[in-house]
This record gives structure tokens, C-alpha cells and sequence, in this order.
């Protein structure tokens, strides 16, 4: 199945492309921040430490942390790890892949290839 390139208008009269399966997701909050490179996102994460003192005594005091996220908008390039590359056959597959992509010929007994 291949998945169609389409470019999409949306409301904001903002023209963006995008797969068809993948729509784009916008979240309206004061706690998020759309800049021109990076998506800011506060977060208040409250919880609860509980102490036992002494004479049977529990003593409960909220605790709050704020945080806060910066995701970039552009997707970087990415590389591919590849484990188990390097003996003999790693070493001829790699040759040739960089052969073909850099259009390089070389003579044998027979003829260039």
C-alpha cells in the first residue's frame, strides 16, 4: 500500500504537507507554546510525602514540581546503527553500495564495471 503525499489548508489558512495517515496535531492550553523552532510545554507534577514521626504521628505534606519540555519542531535526519557490519561481507556490501551511489567503475580482467 503507498501512502499518498497530499498537501493540506487548514483553518488558520496555513498550508501544510503531511502523509495522510499522520494528521497534524495542535494543542490548545496556556501551559503550550508554539515558537518558529521549538514547542514549549509546562507541567505541574503534584504528589504526596507521607512520614511516620514518632509517637504514631503521620505527617502528609503536598509536594509540587513544575517542569518544562521543549520539543524542536524540525525532525532531524537520522542514522541507522548497523550492528554486525564489519567482516568481509559488511565490507563488500558497503563498497558497493557507495560504488553504485557514487557512479565509480573499476577494471578487471575482463572489462570496467
Amino acid at each position: 500500500m503507498s501512502r499518498q503525499h497530499e498537501k493540506e489548508t487548514h483553518e488558520d489558512g496555513d498550508s501544510h504537507s503531511s502523509f495522510n495517515e499522520h494528521p497534524i496535531i495542535e494543542i490548545k492550553s496556556p501551559q503550550v507554546e508554539y515558537g518558529e523552532d521549538v514547542i514549549t510545554s509546562r507541567y505541574r507534577y503534584d504528589t504526596t510525602r507521607v512520614e511516620k514521626k514518632d509517637g504514631g504521628r503521620i505527617c502528609v505534606t503536598p509536594i509540587s514540581h513544575r517542569y518544562t519540555f521543549k520539543t524542536e519542531r524540525r525532525v532531524p535526519k537520522i542514522g541507522v546503527l548497523l550492528v554486525g557490519w564489519g567482516g568481509n561481507n559488511g565490507s563488500t556490501v558497503t563498497a558497493g553500495i557507495l560504488a553504485n551511489r557514487e557512479n565509480i567503475t573499476w577494471r578487471t580482467k575482463e572489462l570496467a564495471r
